[in-house]
């Protein structure tokens, strides 16, 4: 009974995300959700009660699967031990975060950042997910920078860099591939070089 609640549950979560990111929370129906999940409007109802309740779990799931891939990647030991190696491999694992649901920044975008109580709720979640991974990271920044493997630059710069190159390039994918002529994967390849040579010479130590 517990699995096939749970499996109900995800079914509505997928859903009503797909239905969120498509169509915004005012655009969005749950009758059109329920439809997607395969049950009644009444059960959905019966799992989340209202539209809002069930919008503040898709903002979990956003946060969640944000924080998983930001641990995957630091967690990760598929580098060399040198700093900006690792970063570049941080970028990369965050922009396939973002190359799975490229509609997710124009969502963040349009139904959360312009208001206070999501974002609120967004950053509660995902800040107290990274806290320690971010410690970890500045550590090894800090360190890095000592040891001058890269510039004397400022971590959170760094960190909104790597987010503007990634977004982006999300944004972008909507529509530049038909104007170059490629497909999205040729288009992500080519992007995901360029974006790692411009990261490589903002950590590159200049003089």
């Amino acid at each position: 009974m517990k699995e096939e609640r749970s499996i109900t549950e995800n079914s509505i979560l997928n859903a009503a995300m797909d239905e969120f990111l498509n169509k915004g929370f005012s655009g969005a129906r749950t009758v059109a959700i329920a439809e997607k999940a395969g049950v009644n409007h009444a059960m959905l109802h019966y799992y989340f009660r209202t539209k809002e309740s069930l919008f503040e779990r898709v903002i979990e799931r956003v946060a969640n699967q944000f924080l998983d891939s930001l641990t995957k990647a630091l967690d990760s030991q598929d580098y060399n031990g040198n700093f900006v190696d690792k970063i570049v491999m941080i970028m990369n694992v965050h922009l396939d975060f973002v190359i799975t649901e490229p509609r997710l920044p124009l969502f963040m975008f349009r139904e959360i950042l312009p208001y206070p109580s999501r974002l609120e709720q967004l950053k509660i979640k995902v800040l107290s997910g990274i806290s320690y991974l971010a410690s970890q990271l500045l550590h090894e920044f800090d360190r890095a920078k000592h040891n001058k493997e890269v510039d004397e630059i400022d971590f959170l710069s760094l960190i909104f860099d790597i987010l503007s190159l990634n977004i982006s390039l999300a944004i972008s994918s909507q529509f530049a591939p038909d104007l170059l002529g490629l497909r999205k994967e040729e288009y992500y390849a080519m992007r995901k070089k360029e974006n790692e040579i411009l990261l490589r010479k903002r950590l590159q130590i200049n003089g």
